[in-house]
C-alpha cells in the first residue's frame, strides 16, 4: 500500500464438482416421463381417428358399408374423414339403384324367358330342346334375385 503496509487477500475457488448433481438428475428424469408420458397420450389422440378411417377403409374394400366415421382430429386427417363419409354414402347409393335396376331387369325379363320355355316345349327335336332349354335355366338363374 501506499503507506507501506501489505495487502493480504484471500480468495475462495470452490471446488471443481460433476456439473450433474443428484437433484439435477432426477428433476431432468422426471421432466423427461412427464413429457414423454404427454406426448404418447397427444400421439393416440391424433392417430386415433387415422385408426378409424383405416379401419372403416378397410371395410369399404371388403365391400362392408359401415356406419359414418367421426369428423375429428387434425384438419387434413378430419378434412379426409369428410371426404371418406360422402365416397361411402354415393357408392351406398350407387349399390342401391343397381340393385334395383338388376331388379327391374330381371323383373321384365321374366316374361319373355317364360314365354321362350313354352315355345320351346314344341320343338320336335329332343337335342335342340334340351340345349334350348338348358339356355333358358341359365337366363332365369341370372335374373332371379339371388338371398344373401
Amino acid at each position: 500500500m501506499p503507506d507501506g503496509r501489505w495487502l493480504n487477500a484471500a480468495c475462495y475457488k470452490p471446488p471443481k464438482t460433476f456439473l450433474w448433481k443428484a437433484p439435477t438428475i432426477v428433476t431432468l428424469a422426471i421432466t423427461t416421463i412427464v413429457l414423454s408420458g404427454l406426448a404418447v397420450v397427444v400421439a393416440r389422440r391424433i392417430a386415433r381417428p387415422m385408426k378409424q378411417l383405416t379401419s372403416a377403409a378397410e371395410s369399404l374394400g371388403r365391400c362392408e358399408l359401415g356406419g359414418h366415421i367421426p369428423e375429428e382430429g387434425p384438419d387434413d386427417i378430419r378434412r379426409t374423414a369428410v371426404a371418406f363419409n360422402q365416397m361411402q354414402q354415393r357408392l351406398s347409393r350407387f349399390l342401391a339403384d343397381r340393385t334395383a335396376m338388376l331388379a327391374a331387369i330381371g323383373h321384365d325379363l321374366r316374361t319373355p324367358i317364360t314365354t321362350m320355355r313354352l315355345r320351346s316345349e314344341f320343338v320336335a327335336d329332343a337335342e335342340t330342346k334340351s340345349r334350348l332349354l338348358e339356355t333358358v335355366d341359365e337366363m332365369q338363374a341370372i335374373t332371379e334375385p339371388r338371398s344373401s
